[in-house]
């Protein structure tokens, strides 16, 4: 059975509340709680949210030293190692890039004139705004957009945008 301490008196049922004055019971109450009830609508009703109160504590203070418990336990083993994931080829109408794993790299061999390969050499170099992959490319925004993703999540570039709005690929 568990013992509480309520203003200095230890109580193990809610029948040990009844002994305790109606303003140490309020005030006990919003302790726990943290609300600001000035009374109870009955002293039962008082001893009833008390008693649930204090249990309610329990029960996370129980559940704090598990969490605690398990997160030292964690921290204590190492991670296991992933495999690498394979690369899978995505099948599919108007699809030619490999899908790339999530920090893998795929090597791939854009045609030298291509609007993708113009792409890649203009942000290697001193990056560029979408506006400007926009005219190189003859591309709207949307177009544009999703070329710059798709070099990112599909080819597994590196990409970084300055506050400026420069687009720069990450060397590999």
């Amino acid at each position: 059975m568990t013992t509480y301490e309520v203003a200095g008196v230890k109580v193990s049922t809610p029948d040990d509340l009844f002994d305790l004055p109606s303003g140490v019971l309020v005030q006990k109450y919003n302790e726990l709680t943290g609300k600001k009830t000035t009374k109870f609508s009955s002293k039962a009703n008082g001893v009833r949210q008390v008693w649930a109160a204090l249990h309610d504590v329990a029960q996370m203070e129980k559940i704090d030293a598990e969490i605690e418990a398990l997160e030292a336990e964690a921290e204590s083993k190492p991670l296991p190692e992933r495999k690498p994931r394979k690369l899978r080829n995505k099948t599919g109408r108007r699809t030619r890039f490999n899908v790339a794993a999530r920090g893998h790299i795929v090597e791939h061999r854009a045609e030298q004139h291509s609007k993708r390969a113009k792409m890649i050499q203009v942000l290697r170099g001193s990056g560029a705004t979408l506006e400007e992959v926009q005219e190189l490319c003859h591309w709207d925004t949307r177009t544009a957009k999703d070329g710059i993703r798709l070099l990112h999540t599909k080819l597994g570039y590196g990409l970084r945008e300055g506050e400026d709005g420069i687009i720069h690929l990450l060397v590999r």
